[in-house]
């Protein structure tokens, strides 16, 4: 049996993480797509919804217990991952595992938190991917117009947890120049 191929694609936050895999599924392959059951910003359905609204059908796993995907993953050649960094750190076996069974698996996700701290499994895959495809955002610095890329997630307000799912709402991108300037850190650091 042929290894299946490893695709990591990680950026920032609105780098198009999300929108890659969906690019990927609309080219007509048959793959399962699993997201993690926390990530509830733009739908509670299983879908994977990316920041332009564009999506595609998911099926939510308990983002503590990614063997579920093992039981769910069935005759499909093609395995999608989105939002890798909400997923214990397990998740890292389940992919070997797709991998060895020949399936090719694409994960896409932040590696860093926006605190610049390696998260989840993310920096892991990176390391043992066939294809990195790192994607970047505009830069919020500069009112916006800065035309350097951005590589890094800034947090608009303080937070007291790492996990902390949002949108625009709460969180933008940065490229290094600017992210002390954007960030706000949480209280006492």
């Amino acid at each position: 049996m042929t290894k299946g191929k490893l695709v990591a694609v990680y950026g920032s936050m609105f780098s198009g993480k999300t929108t890659y895999l969906i690019e990927q599924f609309d080219k007509g392959q048959s793959a399962v797509v699993f997201k993690p059951d926390l990530d509830e910003r733009y739908t509670k359905k299983p879908m994977v919804v990316s920041h332009t609204q564009a999506m595609i059908p998911a099926v939510l796993v308990n983002h503590l217990k990614p063997e579920e995907m093992r039981e769910l993953v069935g005759d499909f050649k093609v395995v999608m991952i989105d939002e890798v960094n909400f997923f214990h750190d397990s998740l890292l076996e389940i992919v070997k595992s797709f991998l060895e069974e020949g399936r090719d698996v694409y994960v896409a996700g932040l590696y860093l938190d926006s605190e610049r701290n390696v998260w989840g499994p993310m920096t892991a895959l990176i390391a043992i991917a066939d294809n990195k495809v790192e994607v970047t955002a505009r830069c919020d610095g500069d009112a916006g117009t800065c035309k350097s890329p951005a590589v890094l997630t800034y947090r608009k307000i303080p937070k007291t947890e790492q996990v902390r799912v949002a949108g625009a709402d709460e969180y933008g991108a940065t490229c290094e120049l600017h992210y002390e300037e954007l960030h706000h850190r949480p209280k006492g650091k």
